[in-house]
């Protein structure tokens, strides 16, 4: 990343009325004081929500993306195809994550890195369930076990250069992105640097993962579904982009 690049702010939001305007707030108070040679541009992403998300995020003056089809990964895949950045910064519409902390993970892209997550080190009490902690420590063990990735988390705040992005060739749609973004950055060889972050219990509403039983769920079934096929692969010796199942089309 080099000065003067824009960074394009991605916030994926599933029916979070409750908090995308503070979420917004926030944001817009850390673009206006960062001291970084950066342009900016936001984008609100909608993911099918039935609330008032867009309309409030409209308000606060932000361009809103329209993605009906529901899955965390779709929303930010249409984000990175609407956004014109040469960065994409991903941040969560339900204001879990300090903003002020993704300074750190833009010094550190700015500074070479290719791919920089958001480790949440210093946790709240209660911001994550035991469900969420334990699918998240066991994700991250298996990579570690598996591959020799030295993955501490795959907390969804994270800034990528798009000519790192566009090497991944993304394929999942849903809860596996993250975990997706993470084994194909390290098998793609790029520069991974993973930065410590604060977290908190969301504004308002509720986890879209650990809030119900059903996120946890599918949750769970993306993240181990995209672990067992990238294990799969490896032992075929297939390029992780070549196989896709029979809900995912090729990207052009």
């Amino acid at each position: 990343m080099k000065p003067n690049h824009l960074v394009s702010i991605i916030i994926p939001a599933h029916n979070e009325a409750n908090c995308i305007g503070l979420v917004l707030v926030q944001i817009l108070k850390f673009v206006a004081r960062c001291n970084l040679p950066l342009r900016w541009e936001l984008l609100v992403v909608d993911n099918g929500s039935t609330d008032s998300t867009a309309a409030i995020a409209r308000q606060h003056g932000v361009k809103v993306i329209r993605a009906p089809k529901l899955g965390y990964g779709e929303a930010c895949w249409q984000g990175v195809q609407a956004s014109r950045g040469e960065v994409l910064l991903f941040v969560d519409g339900d204001g879990a994550v300090a903003i002020d902390d993704s300074w750190n993970l833009l010094v550190a892209l700015m500074q070479g890195a290719d791919l920089a997550i958001g480790v949440r080190t210093y946790a709240e009490p209660g911001s994550m369930t035991t469900a969420q902690r334990f699918g998240n420590q066991l994700a991250c063990t298996l990579m570690r076990t598996l591959w020799g990735y030295p993955v501490q988390d795959l907390g969804p705040l994270r800034a990528i250069t798009r000519h790192a992005f566009d090497q991944l060739h993304m394929v999942d749609r849903d809860f596996g992105w993250t975990i997706e973004m993470q084994l194909s950055a390290y098998r793609a060889q790029l520069c991974v640097v993973e930065v410590p972050v604060r977290w908190r219990a969301r504004l308002g509403g509720h986890s879209k993962i650990g809030g119900t039983v059903l996120g946890v769920l599918r949750a769970g079934r993306d993240i181990i579904g995209m672990l067992a096929r990238f294990w799969w692969q490896q032992r075929r010796g297939v390029k992780p982009h070549l196989l896709l199942d029979q809900n995912h089309t090729p990207y052009k």
